[in-house]
């Protein structure tokens, strides 16, 4: 509408002046510069509208403008105007439509071209192919040096995967690796694309972060186009060139074009990749429950795990603890990273405060993305060593069995957000699929614990058994033995079994061990008796057995009985007996012998002052001195008696231990008895020592006392 206008304003310009000039001057050639403006309209009907105006005013000009020049001169000038009016409008309508025959020509090559890419790309369902079908066939559209094309996650908005092609990409990405990088994109760009030349690249970032990346590597012209489908962008195409100003707005249309072909390609790749994707989850998943249960061992179970759940979950380090809900604990007792099983502290943890407390509160997976260490410190400090460590994505999956907790999954990747929303729900599943397994291979691990503590305290108990000196019986109500673990028979256990207690022992204590055994089954008392002369001719001993109930729910299914030798113990409570008996003979002699010393000290006087005043009587004084010889023999008997009774105090003097053996001869013989013989062998040398003759004597008669009782029967 303004080029109307402006042509208009023009024509009544060009009247003005023809009308004002005199008919000599060429007042119509001005109209051929009106017809030139009007070829910018859209239209060539406007042009020709334009020359039949411009024609007509001429005409208009010829008969108003006022008189000048010749008719033939006036005439002539006139139609030369028309004839360049015409002229310039046939030459302008002429390389117009020539043009247009050319932008035809071009646009139905772009068309085929277009055609043919969107065949291609669409060829194929796998995501690389595609790529590399679409590079091959937009070079017939659009010059480039470098081709990106990323995808976008539409759920997190985060680049998912980037192809590149060309110059820039020996020095960055290649193929279709995946990615998950933040980016930033125009709004204008988002839905119309963009056309960038650019000398000092400033604002790429802000069109499209990833093409400062590109101007680094000296490319300075852009085509930026959205991907779009259904409504949501899926992804970015750029195509960039080192030269300045090297796009047009035509390549910026071709790039919108070609753009969608992609998109669709895309899409219907990622429908194919998500439609495999899904089937291969589920075929691992399945492979997870199969190795799940194909070993009782849990930990061998949670190996194979690990191996299958690594082809479809990331993870760098992944955990199984087991938990404790009533005292809300958990146990960590799997633990697994870079290919191999690491040691696990079974040590309980508290489960207020983690994110596997979490994620049992709330019955489903916590994941956690954190930026900082302050976050993790603030969100879940549990995670703060893992977070040191490198790790960068938290997912933490309870695993219920009959709506009851029995242990979490944990999976650590060092991989910034590493979980998404279909990880997290992927694992979700994975854990679904093997709670009922890991809590059947929990049980039987406890089981297996059990079992082996069981056969542990059964070996102690068997050795105890097999090793205690006692002898443990078990009998039934009927008296029967059924379990027998040493016998004082000679015979061997087994041939003891259902036999009568009662045919090992001695006719004599029947009713005694009777009435214990009635006493035990009825009332279940405890009780005991003692029997001499068990075990085969010459080698009985004596027993003490101690009898006990044994119950079974609540009921007297049989009797223990404990037989302990105590024949030994007999033999020492005799000799101590018989030590008391010496005991108290010793100071039975000790007093004797102090009166008797007493006896002998006054007849010994006396047979001393007789001999002194009978000194001239030979006979009288002969019988005087054969009485204080008797005295003296008398008072060394006496003194070894004192000494055996140890009432003597210590006086040591120099003595012959040959002597002293001579002397004492005669009281070892009484103290031994007759039917132990007692020889002396004197050394031939005199053995003289220093010490108290009655301590030396008691030493002796200790010696041979000892001597005497390990022969019992004579020597």
């Amino acid at each position: 509408m303004k080029l109307v206008v402006l042509t208009l304003m023009l024509l009544a310009a060009v009247l003005a002046m023809d009308l004002y000039l005199p008919l000599g001057v060429a007042g119509g050639v001005p109209y051929v510069a009106v017809v030139l403006v009007s070829l910018g309209a859209r239209k060539p009907r406007w042009t020709t509208a334009v020359a039949a105006i411009g024609s007509t005013l001429t005409i208009v000009g010829l008969l108003f403008s006022p008189g000048g020049g010749t008719l033939w001169v006036v005439l002539v000038n006139r139609a030369l105007a028309l004839g360049a009016i015409w002229g310039t409008a046939a030459l302008s309508l002429l390389a117009r439509f020539r043009s247009t025959a050319d932008d035809s020509g071009r646009l139905v090559g772009d068309g085929v071209a277009l055609n043919q890419l969107a065949r291609t790309v669409n060829s194929s369902l796998e995501p690389t192919e595609v790529g590399k079908a679409f590079v091959e066939q937009i070079g017939r559209l659009i010059r480039w040096e470098t081709i990106t094309v990323h995808t976008i996650d539409p759920d997190l908005g985060l680049l998912a995967s980037e192809y590149r092609a060309g110059a820039a990409a020996t020095h960055s990405r290649s193929g279709s690796p995946a990615i998950a990088e933040s980016f930033t994109l125009d709004p204008g760009t988002l839905h119309s694309g963009r056309l960038v030349n650019t000398v000092d690249g400033g604002d790429l970032d802000e069109v499209f972060s990833p093409l400062t990346v590109l101007y680094e590597r000296g490319l300075r012209s852009f085509l930026v186009t959205p991907l779009n489908f259904d409504d949501r962008l899926i992804g970015v195409l750029t195509l960039a060139l080192s030269t300045q100003d090297g796009y047009t707005n035509r390549d910026l249309d071709v790039a919108a074009q070609s753009g969608a072909h992609l998109a669709v390609a895309i899409a219907n790749a990622r429908v194919h990749q998500e439609r495999k994707r899904q089937a291969y989850e589920r075929s691992v998943v399945a492979e997870i429950g199969l190795a799940i249960n194909s070993s009782p061992n849990i930990r061998e179970a949670y190996d194979k795990f690990v191996e299958e759940a690594h082809k479809i979950v990331p993870f760098d380090r992944l955990a199984f603890g087991a938990v404790d809900a009533e005292r809300r604990f958990i146990l960590a007792h799997y633990s697994h990273e870079s290919g191999k099983r690491l040691p696990v502290t079974e040590r309980p943890v508290p489960l207020q405060g983690t994110q596997a407390g979490e994620a049992i509160l709330r019955r489903e997976a916590v994941v956690a993305h954190p930026h900082d260490r302050d976050e993790v410190n603030t969100r879940s400090p549990s995670l703060t060593k893992l977070y040191d460590e490198g790790f960068r994505s938290f997912l933490s999956v309870p695993l219920f069995r009959s709506d009851i907790a029995i242990g979490v999954l944990g999976l650590r990747s060092r991989q910034s957000n590493a979980y998404t929303y279909r990880y997290v729900a992927l694992v979700e599943r994975i854990a679904r699929q093997i709670a009922g397994p890991v809590g059947n291979a929990q049980l039987f691990a406890e089981l297996e614990q059990t079992e082996k503590e069981l056969r542990k305290s059964r070996e102690q108990s068997s050795s105890l058994m097999e090793n205690t000196p006692d002898g443990i019986y078990i009998i039934d109500p009927e008296y029967n033995m059924q379990f027998v673990n040493r016998t004082f028979s000679g015979q061997h256990p087994r041939e003891l079994f259902d036999r009568s207690v009662f045919e090992f022992i001695p006719l004599k204590y029947h009713a005694t061990a009777r009435s214990v055994y009635d006493r035990a089954m009825e009332t279940g008392e405890p009780g005991n008796y003692e029997m001499d002369g068990v075990g085969p001719p010459g080698a009985e001993i004596s027993v003490s057995c101690r009898v006990g109930p044994i119950f079974d729910d609540g009921k007297i299914t049989a009797l223990s009985i404990i037989a302990t030798d105590i024949t030994e113990q007999k033999e020492l409570q005799a000799r101590f007996i018989q030590s008391q008996k010496m005991d108290a003979i010793g100071t039975l002699a000790g007093g004797v012998a102090h009166d008797f010393n007493n006896l002998l000290t006054a007849i010994g006087g006396y047979a001393a002052l007789g001999a002194d005043d009978s000194q001239s009587e030979g006979l009288l004084n002969h019988y005087f001195n054969e009485i204080i010889t008797a005295t003296d023999r008398a008072a060394h008997l006496t003194r070894q008696l004192l000494a055996f009774s140890r009432k003597q105090n210590s006086a040591p003097v120099r003595l012959d231990l040959n002597k002293l053996l001579l002397e004492m001869g005669a009281m070892i013989r009484r103290l031994i008895g007759e039917n132990i013989e007692v020889v002396s062998l004197p050394h031939p040398m005199p053995v003289v020592i220093e010490a108290d003759p009655g301590q030396v004597e008691q030493v002796l008669v200790n010696l041979v006392v000892n001597a005497r009782d390990a022969m019992p029967d004579g020597g």
